[in-house]
């Protein structure tokens, strides 16, 4: 159901509006759950050590509409650079 209007979720499915967004925060919930699971158990994993985080930069493609048309614009986006910490996790 990528790209649907929750509308047409409701039309297809034939469920009321109020369970699609009781699923869809159930969903969020878990996805909550499962990633606060994976940092705390992250956060042992690093327990004691210095820990170093590296990142890169990605090229991203944008595609510009306007009225002469479309065209494709490259650019670099840069999430974080080379960090050591000393300091313990909370």
């Amino acid at each position: 159901m990528n790209n649907v209007p929750f509308r047409r979720i409701l039309q297809v499915t034939g469920i009321s509006a109020d369970r699609l967004y009781r699923r869809i925060e159930f969903l969020a919930d878990q996805c909550r759950l499962f990633s606060a699971h994976r940092k705390r158990r992250l956060y042992k994993a690093f327990a004691g050590r210095n820990r170093v985080i590296a990142t890169d930069i990605q090229p991203v493609l944008f595609i510009e509409i306007g009225e002469g048309g479309w065209r494709a614009r490259e650019s670099s986006v840069e999430s974080s650079s080379y960090t050591r910490s000393e300091s313990s996790p909370r």
